[in-house]
């Protein structure tokens, strides 16, 4: 009892047996288990282990004070063995702020066990083994394993240098990934849009001992085979049919993490962005401001986090030759409206870049000039981050408010007044102004300057307004 769901309850079969099967003796008689607290619904396999304990202790068959100050966690399959788990990271978290010490789990959550620090982990592979364990069998003890997370390789499909011109758009990339911001690419079929996006995994810079903690707790939570190889930045790239519930998280019974969290510290790329609903963007626009997803149901509240860059690419129009200088659009202005009205003026409004991404000639895409290649853009990308934490003490730019921009010591009085006559001229929201800012600080640090100069203002603008006749693309969204 204690609102129990299907692989819960199920327990009751599968505990049975495996005990039988252990060596053990099944207590007889009416058997009352409560989960509590008995108002929070329970989901998942992972109570079976900790049940058998509770009932070879409740048998006399294990001394309650060896397992004192234990965690048990795992699946019991009808023959004893032992099955992984989801959540293995996140449990032993929560067990270690009570201060619990040793946790035993089935072998398969090995990999990820190797993450938690501070804990004696000891992996068994049948229940057999746990209770040898207990009830003191000579020469049958468990031993804890060595808690030693693997270095892992970076491995990217697509390297800057893979990419010949677009000069503009691989210098906004970049800029992109030194200060934290979003970027939306538009460009007819072909002209490289998912490519670019592809590589910007290759010049962000690598996780931290901290956030590779979090990403490996949220891989743990939505998946039974962790691999470390996962444990890069996320590149997430949904399909456009993907719905509201798997974007952003949430599904009948618990909460599940979406799309957004799964790119936590990573990037979201939105592919044919206007293909997607409407309404599944419209749920982007809460996290990309505050950096986490808050599920409100009917019996529990869920806050998952979801800091992530969000890189969207579309066509201008259905038959994607809007603006090309090769080809003529044969789109009416019905069809172009329509085509582009899934993308709402407040969606557009949380996007600093905006870039188009004209046809390559083929002249240029056979030289074989020396091409930048994504190991020394990511250099001056993790350069760039040092000078940012240095300076402010934060992580990217995009965490940056108004009164930090506004302050002499971030700009000069002449870079200042260009800025405030840009967005006056442009009728710029408080927003928009503050993007503006924010991409002139990165910039800046791109640049290693203490100070925004006019030169970082205008470049900046150039990315929001005038990215190659995006934004005269986009008029009839304003």
């Amino acid at each position: 009892m204690g609102l129990p769901e299907t692989s819960v309850r199920e327990a009751r079969v599968r505990v049975q047996s495996a005990i039988e099967h252990a060596g053990g003796e099944f207590p007889l008689g009416r058997i009352a288990i409560n989960l509590a607290p008995a108002n929070i619904p329970k989901y998942g396999s992972g109570f079976d282990l900790p049940v058998a304990m509770s009932l070879m202790v409740a048998a006399e068959q294990i001394e309650a004070q060896s397992i004192h100050g234990w965690m048990f966690l795992g699946e019991l399959a009808l023959d004893g063995r032992l099955r992984g788990v989801k959540g293995l990271l996140s449990a032993a978290q929560a067990a270690q702020t009570r201060g619990i010490k040793n946790i035993l789990i089935p072998k398969e959550n090995m990999k990820e066990a190797a993450w938690l620090k501070n804990m004696n982990v000891y992996p068994a592979e049948h229940l057999a083994e746990v209770i040898h364990h207990f009830i003191g069998v000579k020469d049958k003890q468990l031993s804890p394993m060595q808690t030693v997370v693997e270095s892992v390789e970076d491995i990217f499909p697509v390297d800057l240098s893979d990419i010949r011109g677009h000069q503009f758009i691989k210098r906004g990339l970049e800029i992109m990934a030194a200060g934290g911001h979003h970027i939306l690419l538009s460009g007819g079929p072909g002209t490289g849009k998912t490519m670019l996006a592809k590589s910007i995994p290759s010049i962000l810079p690598r996780l931290n001992d901290a956030e590779r903690f979090e990403v490996a707790q949220i891989r743990s939570l939505v998946s039974n085979t962790f691999e470390p190889n996962q444990l890069v930045r996320p590149f997430r790239a949904p399909h456009h049919s993907c719905s509201s519930a798997g974007l952003i998280g949430g599904g009948v019974g618990i909460a599940r993490p979406g799309e957004v969290t799964l790119a936590h510290h990573g990037v979201l790329f939105l592919d044919e962005l206007t293909e997607f609903h409407r309404r599944t963007l419209e749920v982007l626009r809460q996290p990309l401001e505050s950096g986490q997803v808050v599920l409100a149901r009917s019996r529990h509240h869920v806050s998952f986090p979801a800091s992530f860059q969000i890189v969207g690419a579309m066509n201008p129009c259905p038959c994607g030759y809007l603006g090309d200088p090769r080809r003529s659009c044969v789109c009416g202005q019905h069809q172009i409206k329509a085509y582009q009205s899934c993308l709402s003026g407040p969606l557009l409004d949380r996007i600093d870049l905006f870039a188009g991404v004209p046809p390559v000639s083929i002249q240029m895409l056979t030289q074989n000039d020396h091409v930048e290649t994504s190991v020394v853009v990511r250099k001056r990308v993790e350069a760039a981050r040092d000078f940012m934490r240095q300076r402010d003490q934060i992580n990217v730019n995009a965490q940056l408010q108004f009164k930090d921009l506004q302050s002499h010591e971030h700009i000069d009085a002449e870079a200042y007044k260009v800025f405030v006559a840009y967005a006056e001229r442009f009728q710029l929201g408080g927003r928009s102004s503050l993007k503006i800012l924010r991409m002139a600080r990165t910039i800046a640090d791109l640049a290693l300057s203490q100070r925004i100069n006019m030169s970082h203002i205008r470049e900046a603008f150039a990315y929001r307004m005038e990215s190659s006749g995006l934004q005269s693309q986009l008029t009839g969204l304003k």
